[in-house]
């Protein structure tokens, strides 16, 4: 058997090891190889009895091209006779995946010689359920659904006709009953047989057994059925109707608060997949995986992960903004189903009140319209492997994938049974087959010829070229064959290679993307990877400890220089460590044997000193340096001028002259012989641009602190309030911006007071608009909480005030500053539009942004959120196409960058000043006698 598979060894390591001779790792979306899996699934749960009670009839299937008109004649293109009912579908579906199912309903065989009534109970028994609980009927009908498929829609239609007599308790033995309910995993009802319903769903909660509910629509008997249930899956019509809320996700925490009992409650939304609310469990104790990772990390009360949850359930999330951010979290591009959800928080609904739990998101897989048959019973299959997945103890993570995997299955034929897979389905393998690493090696030596990978990998079909990539080291190998495994096993010397240059305490492998490429981090997706691993809690307990440690002798090496007496009066390093430790005054800190223990903090805490003794020391060294070299050139030019006045003083010789022209080449060898004129005009440019220097930057540092506050709108502040900047008064929420106008005005006069050339004035304020173009702009992409619709208001109103005081300055002082405004312009631009999402990227990056790279406007998408209206940012197709974008841009440096760089150039030379002054005649100006009593300014003359 040949085998191609591109194996990443990272999958397979997903946490610390423990000591197991048998490990067994569980994947929805696998690349292992085939020969890795057992042949067979794994036996169904061993106590996977589920008991029903509800409706079954026949269904009359009717396929047609498109739904008649009123008074219209049409023909059927097929017809299919088959047994349907909720209660009988759910339990087919769930006898198929391997459950022991248990149905009692009354309209199964109403006499003995109904053929359709026959023909439903032996469709029943070959699917392996149980119908020797059924009450048979001598008299009355068989109750019969018409199905009409349509075509061109793709929906169906139904028309019931309910048998007779209906089921009423007294038709049910009560010995019957307990038989049934004898040994059973979980009880299942879908609200037809009301009456008799409640009789078997009060004995089984006193039994303990689990209670499902199928809340399709409001019928008589379902809110006493409620009241008894566990578990609810509805259809999406019915949270609203049966709370009378406006959203469905207030509708579920609102059915969450009404039935106390409910451990969760699923919605099923179609070709969107579902929605989930988990209600938060308490006292639940740590597991052995947790307290491993604890006690690895040196935790030394690992009894305290009975509190991981506080952090996150003590503030209260906003249902819906919740839903919209695990939609944009999401995989759009996926074909198969996923699930995303959130952390256990406190779920609030405006007007309903807040519940602590955890929300789940499913989609549902993406069939294409040439496979989609009939939509008839997908909901009664989805309900079928929810009951599987509740007694085989699957996670909600994975039972939402797999039950709607088994609703789309059922999608692709036409009735409500015909589609329902099989437990051997290779489409469930993915949920159902468990990967043992046992000979690995071994199964996968098949090797692979690198000229069929070339021919596979040069195929049109871009299926089936993305299955067998040319991977680059091939290219370097001498043999040209190689096996799966050795692959495999390459890999993994290389993994540990790279964990070998590092000092690993814990091992936690993170997909950075869905997209599985470099270079590309979705942060909420690896923040929610670390959480569900426990590695935030693992890493909080850590800290709550003593996570640094140091040995008594690097201790000591690293940090002596904090007091030198310490170490240099004690030859015990214990001692010395502990009279350091009092000397800087660390609190909270143990000694033990041979290491010193730290808490979080203290560390960075001694760094931060360290670096501050070594930055004192390093500027002492500096000035004896500096003293030196200025002494040195002082006591040359000293002799040079005791040389030129003896020179002076003494008689004239010829001997004389030599010594004059040796002195003044003493003299003159300082400068490096420059003319005169040339080197006052290079002193006088360094001075200028030093007094240039000077007032940029002290006009920067005066505007950091204000800047600091302008990027972020006060909490009291509105966006209303924000409209008008008109009116300034001292406690408007602009009073920050104003501080920014107010000292550009103030050096303003202060420069024309001193007749400082307009130029220079200019370059001055357009590096100084530069600078708070890239302060702001680089807080607003490194900040979440800026990148909001109504912090974009708010900074909007300040970029007018700018605007106005550029006006109002007029260009002659102002110059192109309003210009380098230009970056925050746009995002700010970006933040306040309405309806983004209805915004392709052409008009984000050729209209509104044109000015920012695809990994600007990719990270200002991805951060935004709307605290105002609760509005969307852009679309997933909008940020697919960035992303792709940026993996074409990845191989270059540049283009990974998003902040912007600061200019601190000087932006002018000599010859602009001098272009800039006026001509003026200073033939008739007499100079200052200083001027001609100094022969050193003669040139001026």
């Amino acid at each position: 058997m040949m085998c191609f598979t591109h194996l990443t060894p990272l999958p397979l390591f997903s946490g610390v090891s423990l000591p197991s001779s048998r490990l067994h790792f569980t994947s929805f979306r696998t690349r292992m190889s085939s020969s890795s899996i057992d042949s067979a699934p794994p036996p169904p749960p061993g106590n996977g009895i589920v008991i029903g009670c509800g409706g079954t009839t026949v269904d009359f299937l009717a396929t047609v091209d498109s739904y008649p008109k009123p008074d219209d004649k049409i023909r059927s293109t097929s017809l299919k006779v088959q047994g349907g009912g909720n209660a009988g579908n759910a339990l087919t579906c769930a006898a198929r995946l391997g459950l022991t199912c248990r149905l009692i309903s009354k309209a199964r065989i109403v006499v003995a010689n109904d053929s359709q009534g026959k023909g439903i109970l032996e469709e029943l028994e070959s699917d392996g359920v149980d119908t020797s609980f059924l009450v048979v009927s001598k008299e009355g009908n068989t109750p019969f659904t018409y199905v009409i498929v349509d075509k061109q829609t793709q929906t169906r239609t139904c028309i019931h006709t309910p048998g007779y007599p209906p089921m009423v308790p007294t038709d049910l033995p009560q010995s019957t009953m307990l038989s049934a309910l004898d040994r059973a995993s979980i009880a299942y009802f879908d609200v037809r047989l009301h009456e008799t319903a409640l009789v078997i769903a009060k004995e089984a909660s006193r039994k303990k057994i689990p209670i499902l509910v199928d809340a399709e629509k409001k019928r008589d008997g379902l809110d006493e059925l409620l009241q008894l249930a566990d578990y609810v899956v509805c259809t999406a019509k019915f949270p609203q109707a049966w709370t009378e809320v406006s959203s469905i996700p207030c509708a579920l925490v609102s059915m969450l608060l009404r039935l106390p009992k409910l451990k969760f409650v699923i919605v099923t939304l179609g070709e969107e997949g579902c929605l989930m609310i988990q209600r938060a469990s308490t006292g639940n104790k740590p597991d052995t995986f947790f307290l491993l990772i604890i006690l690895s990390l040196g935790c030394q009360h690992p009894l305290s992960m009975s509190t991981s949850t506080e952090t996150s359930e003590s503030k209260e999330t906003d249902i819906g903004s919740l839903v919209e951010s695990l939609k944009q979290r999401s995989d759009s591009t996926a074909t198969f189903p996923t699930c995303v959800s959130s952390e256990t928080t406190k779920l609030k609904a405006n007007g309903i009140g807040t519940l602590s739990g955890r929300l789940f998101l499913g989609t549902a897989e993406k069939i294409p319209p040439e496979e989609l048959v009939d939509t008839t019973g997908a909901g009664d299959a989805f309900i079928g492997a929810v009951l599987y997945a509740l007694c085989a103890g699957m996670p909600p993570e994975k039972m939402l994938p797999f039950a709607t995997q088994v609703a789309a299955c059922n999608c692709r034929a036409l009735g409500a049974r015909t589609g329902l897979p099989h437990r051997t389905d290779p489409r469930l393998v993915p949920f159902l087959v468990t990967y043992q690493t046992e000979q690995f090696l071994e199964k996968n030596k098949d090797y692979v010829v690198a000229e069929h990978q070339a021919l596979l990998n040069a195929s049109k079909c871009t299926f089936v070229s993305c299955l067998f990539p040319l991977l680059a080291e091939d290219a370097n190998k001498k043999t040209k064959f190689s096996s799966i495994g050795s692959r495999f096993k390459q890999q993994l010397v290389t993994l540990l290679e790279t964990l070998s240059t590092t000092e690993p305490h814990y091992i936690r492998c993170v997909k950075p993307n869905n997209l599985l490429k470099p270079l590309i981090f979705e942060n909420q997706n690896v923040l929610q990877q670390l959480r569900c691993g426990g590695v935030m809690e693992a890493i909080r307990i850590s800290c709550a400890g003593f996570p640094t440690r140091k040995q008594f002798e690097e201790f000591l090496e690293r940090f002596s220089v904090l007091a030198p007496e310490v170490s240099d009066n004690s030859s015990d390093d214990v001692a010395a460590c502990k009279k350091l430790l009092e000397k800087v005054g660390l609190e909270g800190y143990q000694i033990g044997k041979t290491k010193v223990f730290l808490r979080a903090g203290q560390m960075a805490d001694l760094d931060a000193r360290r670096n501050e003794v070594l930055g004192r020391a390093a500027t002492s060294i500096q000035r004896k340096f500096r003293s030196y070299l200025f002494r040195k050139n002082l006591m040359m030019l000293r002799k040079a001028a005791v040389n030129m006045q003896a020179v002076c003083r003494a008689p004239s010789s010829a001997e004389t002259s030599a010594a004059a022209a040796a002195a003044a080449a003493a003299v003159i060898r300082p400068v490096e012989a420059k003319d005169p004129a040339l080197l006052f005009k290079q002193q006088l440019t360094a001075y200028v641009e030093k007094i240039f220097g000077m007032i940029r930057d002290n006009l920067k540092n005066e505007l950091q602190a204000l800047l600091s506050l302008c990027i972020q709108a006060p909490r009291t502040s509105t966006g209303r309030s924000l409209r008008s900047a008109k009116s300034l008064g001292k406690d408007s929420p602009l009073e920050h911006w104003k501080g920014i106008i107010d000292g550009l005005y103030a050096l303003l006069n202060t420069l024309k007071e001193n007749f400082v050339p307009p130029v220079l004035i200019q370059k001055i304020f357009t590096q100084t608009f530069s600078f708070i173009n890239v302060q702001l702009f680089n807080s607003l992409l490194l900040r979440r909480e800026c990148c909001t619709f109504s912090n974009g208001e708010y900074v909007k109103s300040g970029l007018t005030l700018l605007e106005e005081w550029c006006a109002e300055t007029k260009e002659e002082y102002a110059g192109s500053s309003w210009d380098e405004l230009k970056h925050i312009r746009q995002a700010v631009g970006f933040l306040v539009i309405h309806k983004k999402y209805r915004i392709s990227y052409d008009d984000i990056a050729l209209d509104l942004c044109p000015i920012l790279s695809v990994q600007q406007l990719y990270r200002i998408c991805t951060l935004y959120w709307d605290d105002s209206y609760n509005t969307r940012s852009v679309s997933q197709d909008v940020i697919s196409s960035m992303r792709v974008l940026m993996i074409e841009d990845s191989n270059d440096a540049d283009s990974s960058a998003f902040l912007l760089d600061e200019d601190s150039s000087i932006p002018f030379t000599t010859e602009d000043l001098s272009s800039s002054m006026q001509d003026k005649d200073f033939a008739e100006m007499k100079p200052a006698e200083e001027l001609e009593e100094n022969p050193a300014f003669s040139f001026l003359l």
